[in-house]
């Protein structure tokens, strides 16, 4: 069995064993464990009296899990919480969303928001280029993909969703052709490096790279490692460009409220509670994330983001994202195409 169909067959055995009127309990798919966003449910649960049924699953396969449900008339989840704007955009389009409160939805920015109300961002992550100490920071988006081809580039796996965001969003800030050099020139290589972003850091920590693509909490996390050696190595490292104002690509962390779910109105209690001040401040600190609203309403930044915090996130959705997300998937594909063909 595939991990999305086994992990889909645990969230139909989870459902199916609901008790009847649960009434004050709310049940919650994530992609992150209890580990990680335990503590924000707990305090949740702390001040409502409302329990939280956690479930587990690869972000990957929340959409198809989703999808899945629909399409059997079986009861989904209550609210989703995962990563990527893009995603939710997808669940959006496929009908398997329902409105956000008109409160959870007013207490976010625009930006960081579905235009019609299907999902809401709780805080974000910078993407963008991190440079080895010896290599010169670019100026600028041109800059860097005009130098690309002559750079030694890590890069994550081509068909992940933050390649096809990055290709999305450089088609709305750069241009078509910026966006298909970007597939061409680095994508379409084979990988220097497998694994994530904190593997693409460490291979620009030791020579293998000269410059990676990476999420700024990376960065952020081993600058506070317990590993002295460690911590100061990633230090020197430069993340962004040289002018502080050049747009960077933004990553989501976002919520939305499946069709059929299981208990509606505790979802709604539970998307308003996440919007307001507090627990967009912990969910930020859980993350190292910049918290939804910042600047403009007056929330704390986690200790690990105030050195990112003079940095600048473009829109992270392009205007057209139906279409955008389209092209990009089609860029990614003939880059793998080329990759593979080259590969002896």
């Amino acid at each position: 069995m595939s991990p999305t169909l086994r992990g889909l067959a645990g969230l139909l055995a989870f459902l199916i064993t609901l008790p009847a009127h649960a009434s004050r309990e709310v049940h919650v798919l994530s992609y992150r464990g209890a580990e990680v966003v335990g503590p924000l449910f707990e305090r949740f649960t702390a001040e409502t009296g409302i329990e939280v049924r956690l479930q587990v699953l690869g972000a990957e396969a929340i959409g198809p899990a989703l999808a899945a449900l629909a399409a059997d008339d079986q009861p989904a989840p209550d609210l989703v919480i995962s990563v990527d704007a893009l995603r939710f955009s997808d669940y959006a389009a496929q009908g398997l969303l329902r409105p956000l409160p008109a409160q959870a939805l007013a207490a976010v920015p625009a930006s960081l928001r579905d235009p019609h109300g299907q999902w809401l961002g709780l805080s974000y992550r910078l993407r963008g280029p991190l440079y080895a100490p010896k290599v010169e920071t670019d100026a600028d988006w041109p800059a860097l993909l005009a130098a690309l081809p002559q750079r030694r580039v890590c890069h994550r796996d081509p068909s992940h969703v933050y390649a096809i965001g990055t290709l999305a969003w450089l088609r709305q800030a750069q241009g078509e052709a910026a966006a298909e050099g970007f597939a061409r020139d680095v994508l379409a290589q084979a990988p220097r490096v497998d694994g994530g972003d904190r593997d693409q850091i460490l291979a620009v920590l030791d020579g293998r790279c000269e410059i990676a693509f990476v999420n700024h909490y990376y960065l952020a996390r081993l600058r506070a490692s317990a590993d002295a050696e460690e911590a100061r190595a990633a230090a020197r490292l430069h993340f962004g460009f040289a002018g502080a104002d050049v747009a960077l690509i933004g990553n989501v962390s976002a919520i939305a409220l499946p069709r059929g779910g299981v208990q509606p109105d505790t979802a709604d209690t539970l998307a308003r509670w996440l919007t307001g001040a507090a627990a967009l401040e912990l969910h930020a600190r859980i993350f190292d994330e910049f918290p939804a609203g910042w600047p403009e309403r007056d929330l704390q930044l986690p200790d690990s983001v105030r050195p990112f915090s003079a940095l600048r996130m473009g829109p992270p959705l392009p205007a057209r994202v139906a279409e955008t997300q389209a092209w990009a998937r089609e860029r990614v594909t003939e880059a793998l195409r080329s990759r593979n063909s080259s590969s002896p």
